[in-house]
């Protein structure tokens, strides 16, 4: 299990690791147990934050993985930080850390010094501009701005450096991609070179920042140790590495943390925080009162609810379904709704549903896939799901990962499967739409707390 992990704090809008910094700019953990592993996670894109406080674990892609590392492997792990790709090589070589979780270009199969393990992520830099300023159309042009950068993009600096050597450092800003987002907004840098998956995730936050295009190749984060160590390692990283793959873990922690982040467009985000300010704070009260009365953030509740009616108490669908958050009227006079039109009634009523939904599910489904599949519930019904899940275990997916389900419930439209279950046919697609495009409207909901 996870021996030492250093405080988490939240920033815009996603949690950060805290950066320690002691002697040579790392915190080392002295225990001399032989079974400890000191790992440094990669300081830039995979670095990306669950930002739900309602899931319980405020772990990262690179921590998440790191902890299931531990967990397989019986080895009791320490987090460091490093302030870039280079600081963590020099720990690794002066035994500061026995692992780190580096980018690594496609192409570059090995690096001086260090044993390159094996890769569980892809992706490439992107460039980020806002859009108060001119797009740019090539490399050159970025001679004409200061330029920001992530700590993992010190390589993509240098190739830049070394086509145009009229740049001065000066045009350049290294810093984390939450400050570079910042940057961005407010004009101090012109455009940013991330990985993509940081940009897509953080230009929900920032409606003048848009993306433009792909500046590199495939980036593949990769496990890399000393030569030194290998031997005693190396196995062990080759061998969970593939059975996170094997068993679905792996898709998991990408949908996790990367699944959702296409289902709203621009026009959606804007829309969204538009209303934040215009309508929300009417509601905000009866949201938090129901969310600390049945223990469910009540970000999450008002994210449902916007999705169902864009928070219109009088909403009112063809088939009937009514109220701010769209209650049908079996469920609203089970719950002893009098008044569907009525906000704080159905507020209320629709977060005791949600509540027992996910109560109900099997405690073999954790979070936060438990959340997903109640918010999946409430929008086709329990019995839905339930089916979904039987379907994903016949296909050999595994039924306690919403990533399963998120395939299945669209099949109950087909025959061929949604004859052969108990509860028939259902639009699920509908369902994953509404629980992918709830997941960004809770996320941005929760960035506006900590911003």
């Amino acid at each position: 299990m996870m021996k030492t992990m250093h405080k988490l704090f939240i920033e815009i809008p996603i949690i950060l690791l805290a950066i320690i910094v002691l002697v040579a700019g790392f915190f080392v953990n002295t225990n001399q147990n032989k079974k400890l592993v000191r790992i440094i996670p990669q300081s830039g894109p995979s670095t990306l934050y669950s930002s739900s406080e309602n899931y319980g674990n405020f772990l990262s892609f690179d921590l998440d993985i790191i902890n299931q590392f531990s967990s397989f492997t019986g080895y009791e792990v320490s987090i460091s930080a490093a302030r870039s790709p280079m600081q963590s090589k020099n720990a690794l070589m002066l035994g500061f850390a026995d692992i780190a979780i580096l980018a690594v270009e496609e192409k570059i199969i090995s690096l001086p010094l260090v044993a390159t393990g094996p890769s569980f992520f892809d992706t490439h830099y992107q460039v980020t501009f806002n859009k108060k300023s001119r797009k740019p159309m090539s490399n050159s042009e970025f001679r004409r701005y200061r330029l920001g950068l992530s700590p993992s993009g010190w390589d993509f600096l240098k190739k830049i450096k070394s086509s145009y050597p009229e740049y001065k450092s000066s045009k350049f800003v290294i810093a984390d991609n939450n400050k570079l987002f910042a940057m961005l907004d407010s004009n101090y840098v012109g455009h940013l070179i991330t990985d993509y998956h940081a940009s897509i995730n953080l230009q929900r936050f920032y409606p003048s920042l848009s993306l433009d295009k792909k500046v590199s190749g495939i980036i593949k984060f990769r496990w890399i140790t000393t030569k030194e160590k290998e031997n005693l390692l190396g196995k062990d990283l080759v061998t969970f590495t593939n059975q996170l793959s094997r068993d679905g873990n792996l898709e998991r922690l990408k949908e996790k943390y990367f699944g959702h982040l296409h289902r709203l467009k621009r026009q959606d985000i804007d829309a969204f925080l538009q209303r934040i300010d215009s309508i929300l704070p009417k509601y905000k009260s009866i949201f938090e009162e129901a969310g600390k009365l049945y223990r469910t953030d009540w970000r999450l509740i008002a994210a449902l609810g916007y999705q169902e009616s864009h928070w219109n108490p009088k909403a009112l669908s063809p088939t009937g379904v009514k109220g701010l958050m769209m209650l049908t009227k079996p469920t609203a006079s089970r719950l002893g709704v009098t008044n569907r039109y009525d906000a704080r009634q159905n507020i209320f009523a629709a977060t005791k549903y949600l509540n027992t939904l996910n109560a109900n599910l099997p405690k073999t489904v954790q979070e936060p896939d438990r959340t997903w599949m109640a918010l999946a519930a409430y929008n086709v019904g329990a019995g839905h799901v339930t089916d979904a899940r039987i379907i994903a275990a016949r296909l050999g997916l595994n039924p306690n990962f919403w990533v399963s389900i998120l395939k299945t419930l669209p099949l109950l439209t087909q025959k061929k499967y949604y004859s052969s279950v108990k509860h028939g046919y259902a639009r699920g697609g509908e369902a994953v739409n509404l629980v992918q495009r709830v997941r960004n409207y809770h996320e941005i909901l929760l960035s506006r707390k900590h911003n």
